[in-house]
């Protein structure tokens, strides 16, 4: 236990086989999704405008790349399925906190 400590090894992967290639990945991950979300977002912004939603939705790309970037990480070994619910549920809590606060903070 000590050496684990001494070693820094982190409790959460101390099953999953991480490699440096699977790091890469999810950076590669976050900064591609983290691009490719934000011109959705500004494509949104466009379309509809500068409602609340919107931009309340603007922190969005870069939390939801990161969360994606976790099927490499922590949620590997996983079966997809497991992946599926816990990166999209995540998402859909973060969206809904986000649209909440968005909601609050236009009503002050």
């Amino acid at each position: 236990m000590l050496t684990r400590i001494l070693r820094f090894d982190c409790a959460a992967l101390a099953g999953a086989d991480i490699t440096k290639a699977d790091h890469w990945k999810s950076g590669v991950a976050v900064i591609v999704g983290t691009a490719v979300l934000t011109l959705a977002w500004i494509g949104l912004r466009v379309r509809f405008g500068n409602t609340t939603a919107v931009e309340s939705l603007s922190f969005m790309p870069f939390i939801v790349a990161l969360m994606y970037s976790m099927r490499y990480t922590y949620l590997k070994g996983r079966s997809a399925s497991v992946q599926a619910v816990f990166i999209g549920g995540m998402c859909l809590l973060v969206a809904a906190i986000l649209l909440a606060a968005g909601q609050l903070a236009a009503q002050l």
